[in-house]
């Protein structure tokens, strides 16, 4: 506040609990002026606000200030109208946290769930993203959880074999659901961000130790001994994670054996790459992926020695066509591949083959 040696008011600045200035008085210029949109109390504002992008003239016709689809009456601070678009935006609005899900953007006890989908070459529309649904069904499985949903959830995504339009409505998707999308070109990026919460530090950081990763899902083809993120694909070296690499995971990144992994890739469990085996002890569950991952991460790990099914990824046969037992999920088509932006209908199942083999998952714990 100014004052004159008479003590009369000269000039008086407003300003909010931060100390940004957000009205002027000035004694000379009778009226309050400021850099926001509500500053117009019946007189025209100065030139350098008249400018500015955030203020409207008082319109004298109609006495109200004028924002090119509805007025604002600055004498009650009330629209005179409703927004033309607030049908579409229930939520949002600036007395409103968060748009009314402050689980989305708040984590209150800093850990991560983390899937990660591998890159895709099938050839048919229905499995091109088979992989992606699947991942998607995750999050919004995470997302709707009593127990996970206050946690932050990232989708790791393998870009190999995906196009850009493709790319851009799983990451809308994924935010819907309250996630983060991570693009990845390497196994190394992978590691990287599950170390250090970036793809280009491999190094445990202090990001990672503040946020530790809870559960991680893979969806991905699989042989045994390797997850192929990048299988079929020109990538396939440089995406695959095998026992070259799985010890590049940083244990500290994960919370022991109260962190889970589980492989949704085919035979991560089995050790040996017999075709047909005969019985689960020739499994080679010590020299498998899934031992290989939990010994690296001190994580616990569900995988499979079987083949995984992904055929119900768009509903039964019956849910597809009659809606019998349940609807089938929201399916759009981009670019060639079928896409359903709230997951997949049903999760993967264990598959028949290698014939003789335990068609069951596997617990693994570090050795």
């Amino acid at each position: 506040m100014v004052t004159n040696k008479q003590g009369i008011v000269h000039q008086f600045f407003l300003t909010n609990l931060w100390g940004e200035n957000m009205h002027t008085y000035n004694q000379p210029t009778p009226g309050f002026d400021g850099p926001y949109r509500f500053n117009d109390d019946g007189v025209r504002s100065t030139a350098s606000i008249e400018r500015c992008a955030r203020s409207a003239e008082l319109e004298q016709e109609t006495g109200y200030a004028y924002y090119g689809a509805r007025y604002y009456d600055n004498q009650l601070s009330i629209w005179l109208s409703v927004d033309l678009l607030a049908h579409k935006y229930p939520r949002v609005s600036g007395y409103v946290f968060s748009n009314n899900n402050p689980l989305a953007f708040v984590d209150p006890d800093g850990n991560e769930n983390i899937v990660v989908v591998g890159s895709q070459n099938a050839a048919g529309a229905g499995n091109k993203l088979m992989f992606v649904n699947q991942g998607i069904r995750a999050m919004r499985e995470w997302s709707e959880s009593s127990s996970q949903s206050a946690e932050s959830r990232t989708m790791v995504l393998f870009t190999g074999g995906y196009t850009e339009d493709q790319i851009a409505r799983i990451r809308s998707s994924v935010e819907g659901y309250g996630g983060s999308l991570v693009t990845v070109n390497s196994v190394d990026e992978m590691t990287s961000y599950i170390n250090s919460k970036s793809t280009s530090c491999a190094d445990l950081s202090d990001d990672r130790l503040s946020d530790k990763v809870t559960d991680m899902e893979m969806y991905s083809h699989g042989v045994p001994g390797a997850v192929e993120f990048g299988y079929g694909t020109e990538n396939a070296d440089k995406y695959r994670l095998d026992g070259s690499n799985v010890r590049d995971l940083n244990s500290g990144s994960f919370n022991g054996t109260e962190s889970n992994i589980s492989s949704f890739a085919c035979r991560t469990a089995m050790g040996t790459n017999f075709s047909v085996v005969g019985s689960t002890f020739f499994i080679d569950r010590e020299g498998s992926l899934a031992q290989g991952i939990s010994n690296a991460t001190g994580a616990s790990v569900m995988a499979f020695p079987v083949r995984t099914d992904y055929q119900f990824t768009l509903g039964t046969w019956s849910e597809r066509r009659f809606g019998i037992p349940n609807a089938a999920p929201e399916m759009q088509t981009i670019d060639g591949a079928v896409f359903t932006p709230h997951g997949a209908a049903h999760p993967v199942q264990p598959g028949s083959t290698p014939f003789g083999v335990y068609q069951g998952e596997l617990f693994f714990s570090p050795q």
